[in-house]
């Protein structure tokens, strides 16, 4: 009898903890994993923050990697952002980040 329900719980547990992990992997499904990969991206400045070292972007599709949008990005450094201005139509380099997208270059047309 007391084997019978040591095996139930047993395998209660095992039933438990294939669910667990299936769904842990299932959760990491969306995540983009980080990459040296870099994009590049054609797009018009929005606007500028440079207190935050963002500038946000309405940018074309980037091939392999995301459709046409507008966003805001963080940039690699404040600098970049000397050389453009709201308006501007811009060449731009995106990297993979632990913050997310960051524009590590951007080039006024």
């Amino acid at each position: 009898m007391m084997v019978g329900k040591l095996r139930s719980g047993i395998g209660f547990v095992l039933v438990g903890v294939i669910l667990v992990a299936g769904l842990s992997a299932g959760c990491n499904k969306n995540k983009r994993p980080i990459s040296a990969t870099l994009h590049h991206g054609v797009g018009v400045i929005e606007s500028i923050d440079k207190d935050n070292s963002m500038v946000q972007i309405s940018h074309e599709d980037i091939p392999d990697y995301m459709p046409a949008m507008n966003m805001p990005f963080h940039v690699k450094s404040k600098a970049l952002l000397d050389s453009i201005q709201p308006g501007d139509k811009v060449d731009f380099t995106l990297k993979d980040s632990e913050k997310g997208m960051v524009v590590t270059e951007i080039k006024k047309k």
